[in-house]
């Protein structure tokens, strides 16, 4: 390791030379003392400067101060690689209390921001931080908590999230500071399964964070009946006033009563129960009824469904103001797109209308209307979103010829150029003979072996040879169904590429375990919805058991269940946009009157199918978003602030 009298020179020289262009680079009168000027008139490039030729012409406790108050400054403004090369020669077991706990804030920061939970967690957690964590300013304290705290959130680890921050919340004092908190402390809690929360209940020592748990476990548990939970909310106010969570009911409970009081007492189904799409209507028409009845049975207010098979008319909009003009107070419906698109020819709509497909393409929505579609796009964005959180920068996609597959890898796409990262290429997985070459053209193969051949060609020799893949590809996307994908994953193992993370969306899984054919799936990761995913689900198992259950609509019978549970909080879901339904499409929330869902994660380990865990990661995707880490000039001064 190079001592700091021979580093911080040569640091200190590359910034200047790439701070040339905004500052330039001439002599820096030398201070008398060891303060530095940070007045406002100086520029961030110039207080680096000043701080680092300092640090270099002393030794000890005070050149570290001053190099990590530059790491400091040159992560607020956008230098993070060069701060992570500034912070890598700081010998940290040299460091003493303040300067140490600030070496741990700044270095988990880049760390965190790179995905790199577990690292930062380990640094977080050094026993040599753990010893003079009391003895730390205050505000260090909570920094360093709340690095933490995300460090957990980021790795799946919620419930020591929830906690972590539920201990930090008697030291905040500020109160966007406190709001924020909770916030996150609720967020950690709702990542979790119900029944989890309940094991974690019996064994609750602590009183705040034992109502936090009740709390979450009313939020979890009445996704249904919303009269009920309202009055299991009074009840925990009534025996916890004084709780935090109490001053501010979050993810919009406190607005639960009055969204009870104004409940839709008649509902309109309009389904295609008949013809071509009829048998999709019917399973979405199956769910919705199967949670009704479900709900009826403990329910005080008692709902009126009227159900109209679109299918039976040529006028939609006649049937739609019918179901209007006979007492529907809400719409659910209709399924196709094109008749969604006549709702959009409409100035107003007389009733909340909640549509089953969503139309992106065709002007602005009306008022009322609100879209919910299981659409693969969104799928698409979220895999995005996790793969650029696990460090993958170039992607193959490998996509089926089919008009979902194209819009799936479009939305990725744009989802993928906004986090930074590169498709390298698409290929069109056309026919079933033609997978192999298509693998082959990808990975470059067909390059590997032509130069084979003019090798073997110029020295006029048989030459032993083993083909060679591209190597700038770190990850793949397959969009393609079962059939399907169970002949393109061994393919891309043959093909040398076993070891290249592939990800894929629910339409790579059926929904039914199938051991042995799911074991040419192995190691793929994928979204898919609760629903598919749980291990128990009794509403499953009754509507599979029916001799009407169609398995090729699995997914459409766990959105009529979710349309049930969503028409009474469509206003909730509005207003709040940080409230959520905890449903079996996934979790649900809404932007501009559009659904939007959080689905689970999985993977394929030898044929079966493996939950992982649900991440928090919007922080850290946001400033993958913002940040170029691998930019080397200074930009303006960034958001955040230490």
């Amino acid at each position: 390791m190079l001592k700091p009298k021979l580093f911080l020179p040569l640091l200190y020289g590359l910034i200047c030379s790439l701070l040339l262009l905004l500052s330039g680079c001439g002599s820096i009168k030398q201070q008398t003392d060891s303060s530095i000027d940070t007045s406002a008139a100086l520029s961030p490039s110039t207080k680096i400067k000043q701080l680092l030729e300092q640090a270099g012409d002393i030794q000890g406790s005070m050149s570290y101060k001053l190099q990590l108050q530059a790491a400091d400054l040159l992560i607020q403004t956008h230098q993070q690689n060069l701060a992570k090369q500034l912070l890598l020669k700081i010998p940290q077991i040299e460091l003493e209390q303040q300067n140490l706990g600030m070496y741990s804030s700044l270095f988990s920061h880049l760390l965190l921001a790179e995905g790199e939970a577990d690292h930062a967690l380990n640094l977080l957690n050094s026993e040599q931080l753990v010893l003079i964590n009391d003895l730390l300013p205050l505000e260090l304290q909570i920094q360093l908590s709340d690095l933490r705290a995300q460090a957990l959130s980021l790795r799946g680890s919620h419930l020591a999230a929830a906690q972590e921050r539920i201990y930090i919340e008697p030291l905040l004092d500020n109160a966007e500071q406190i709001q924020r908190n909770r916030e996150a402390i609720w967020q950690s809690f709702m990542y979790l399964d119900k029944n989890k929360l309940a094991d974690y209940l019996l064994t609750a020592i602590a009183q705040d964070y034992r109502g936090w748990l009740e709390l979450a476990i009313i939020a979890k548990n009445n996704q249904t009946d919303l009269d009920q939970q309202v009055a299991q909310i009074d009840d925990w106010l009534m025996r916890w006033p004084t709780h935090p969570a109490a001053l501010e009911l979050p993810g919009g409970m406190a607005l639960l009563k009055e969204i009870a009081a104004s409940s839709p007492g008649q509902i309109a189904l309009l389904l295609p129960l008949s013809g071509q799409v009829g048998a999709a209507g019917q399973a979405v028409h199956d769910g919705f009824l199967a949670e009704f009845f479900k709900a009826e049975q403990t329910a005080e207010k008692h709902l009126s469904i009227r159900i109209y098979d679109t299918e039976k008319t040529d006028d939609f909009i006649a049937l739609y103001r019918k179901a209007v003009d006979e007492g529907a107070e809400l719409i659910i419906g209709p399924l196709t797109k094109h008749r969604v698109r006549l709702l959009f020819d409409e100035v107003t709509l007389p009733a909340p209308t909640l549509a089953l497909n969503h139309i992106i393409d065709y002007g602005a929505a009306p008022d009322n209307l609100y879209q919910f579609s299981l659409a693969a796009t969104e799928e698409s964005r979220q895999v995005a979103r996790l793969a650029a959180l696990e460090q993958h920068k170039n992607a193959l996609l490998l996509i089926t010829d089919n008009n979902w597959a194209h819009k799936a890898a479009t939305a990725f796409t744009e989802q993928w150029e906004q986090l930074d990262g590169k498709v390298l290429d698409q290929g069109l997985l056309a026919k079933l003979k033609d997978y192999s070459s298509v693998v082959k053209h990808q990975f470059h193969l067909d390059h590997s072996n032509q130069r084979k051949r003019n090798l073997s060609r110029l020295i006029n020799l048989p030459i032993e040879f083993e083909a060679r893949r591209r190597q700038d590809i770190d990850m793949i996307f397959l969009l393609a169904q079962p059939r399907q994908a169970r002949s393109i994953k061994p393919l891309l193992d043959f093909h040398y590429g076993s070891d290249i993370p592939v990800y894929s969306t629910s339409q790579l899984y059926s929904g039914t375990p199938k051991l042995k054919r799911d074991k040419d799936l192995e190691g793929i990761k994928f979204t898919d919805m609760p629903w598919i995913l749980s291990q128990e689900n009794k509403t499953r198992q009754s509507i599979q058991n029916s001799p009407q259950f169609t398995p090729v609509y699995l997914r459409l019978y766990a959105l009529g269940i979710d349309l049930y549970r969503l028409y009474p909080r469509l206003r909730q879901l509005e207003q709040l946009p940080q409230s959520r339904l905890y449903g079996e499409t996934g979790t649900l929330s809404m932007r501009h009157r559009v659904m939007a869902r959080q689905l689970m994660w999985a993977q394929i380990t030898r044929g079966k199918v493996k939950v992982l865990p649900m991440i928090s990661a919007n922080s850290v995707l946001q400033e993958k978003k913002h940040y170029d880490f691998s930019k080397s000039e200074i930009t303006e001064e960034a958001d955040f602030k230490w």
